[in-house]
């Protein structure tokens, strides 16, 4: 008997051997992330980088066109990578992106930019499976991008439309872009692909025209570089800029020149609004409000005492702002946040306005036949030109005379008029 009890457990033991030997044959019961890289293109110099996001404890420094690309211990069932088990995101809320696999290979393809100089998170969860089942360890991995965060700018909540050309042309609030045809060029903080560049002949960007875009009180905004001292004189002596219009002639616009005529010779800025007097007492109805280098005072005109004033700005990036209060009547220029003209709807002393019989409102975009709706960033198609079958401009003098000749960036609109306060606030929130 003892010697059968000892042959049992002897085989009861051989037994629990042999099955624990089983179970480490079984292999892994997970898989793990093996690497994990950022490559895209560097807004220092332009090269292709790859940023490593596994290794670090939260990489900095990624390419704002960034894919990522994840590399896994086992191959990947396709079915379970979605927006669901693999999660980008910031403080501002998730990332859209397209993923695909290929063995064990995840790529994620950002549908746009990422924005610049922000925190994301990218998260995998542990419902990314192996093609045999197995789940993967989950992981989570920060990353900071390269470039300038965008600036926390007033009355936000107001901002119908924005740009800000970081390596596209794309407006943040869904007006669909009909031309796109700019070069991205240099910012004002030096980062590469991330402002507008225009040739002054050839090229402009072009939005579709929405009802949004022309509130009666409205803010316009945008950072504007003027070309080296040389182009600069010989572009503005030949057409004028426009560099911006909506609308047409029943929207509004910024043109920029250098009156040369009859012993005068002054730079200018013309802010044009085709406001209509909707009242019946005096006709004026501050259709533009001009900043002019001239030796005269006019009641929508304002001198600087300076006949050649753009050429201090030339080569230098500033911020040009301009807007109109609908319910004051009144329209402002700034510069570098400072304002530098306002003109009211009040009557003078002369009494030659009579603000009892003056009712000032925006036309109605699309009444003119030869007029063109959309919005035009860098040239002056639509206030200079006729629609001719569609979309389709023919411009009055020919090519694209009073295109945009130099950089944009930050473009904004607002549909409401910022306060002085508002619109300081603002230029120090994006100053170099």
């Amino acid at each position: 008997m003892k010697y059968l009890k000892f042959t049992f457990f002897g085989f009861v033991a051989v037994g629990l051997v042999s099955l624990m030997s089983c179970n480490d044959d079984d292999g892994p019961t997970d898989i793990a992330l093996v690497s994990l890289n950022a490559s895209g293109t560097s807004l220092a110099d332009g090269t292709t980088v790859s940023v490593d996001l596994n290794g670090a404890t939260s990489a900095v420094d990624v390419p704002p066109d960034a894919i990522i690309t994840a590399e896994f211990s086992a191959d990947i069932d396709a079915t379970s990578v979605n927006t669901t088990n693999i999660t980008l995101s910031t403080d501002e809320g998730e990332a859209a992106f397209t993923a695909t696999v290929s063995g064990a290979t995840v790529t994620l393809t950002p549908s746009g930019n990422l924005v610049q100089g922000t925190l994301y998170t990218l998260t995998i969860s542990a419902e990314v499976q192996s093609t045999g089942g197995l789940p993967t360890i989950a992981a989570t991995r920060t990353f900071t991008t390269s470039g300038t965060a965008p600036a926390q700018v007033p009355q936000e909540a107001s901002l119908v439309f924005y740009v800000d050309f970081n390596g596209e042309v794309q407006d943040a609030n869904n007006h669909a872009a009909l031309v796109s045809d700019v070069t991205l060029g240099t910012d004002r903080f030096g980062n590469l692909s991330s402002a507008a560049e225009f040739n002054g002949t050839s090229n402009y960007a072009a939005f579709d025209y929405a009802n949004d875009l022309n509130s009666e009180s409205h803010t316009i905004s945008y950072w504007l570089k003027f070309p080296a001292s040389a182009e600069y004189d010989t572009h503005v002596r030949t057409s004028g800029y426009v560099t911006f219009a909506l609308g047409g002639f029943e929207g509004y616009l910024h043109e920029w020149g250098r009156f040369d005529c009859c012993d005068n010779t002054f730079d200018f800025l013309k802010y044009v609004t085709s406001h209509n007097n909707a009242g019946t007492a005096s006709d004026f109805a501050s259709e533009f409000l001009e900043l002019k280098g001239e030796n005269r005072q006019g009641d929508n005109i304002d001198e600087i005492n300076n006949l050649r004033w753009l050429e201090d700005e030339v080569g230098e990036w500033m911020l040009v702002t301009t807007s109109y209060d609908a319910a004051t009547k009144t329209k402002t220029i700034y510069i570098n946040g400072a304002q530098y003209i306002e003109i009211t709807l009040v009557p003078t002393d002369d009494g030659s306005f009579d603000l009892s019989g003056i009712a000032v409102n925006g036309d109605a975009i699309g009444t003119n036949e030869n007029n063109n709706n959309n919005l035009y960033l860098g040239a002056g198609l639509p206030f200079w030109g006729n629609v001719t079958s569609g979309d389709a401009i023919a411009p009055v003098r020919g090519d694209l005379n009073h295109a945009f000749k130099g950089s944009m960036d930050d473009f904004r609109i607002f549909n409401v008029a910022l306060t002085d306060a508002e619109v300081e606030e603002l230029y120090n929130a994006e100053r170099p």
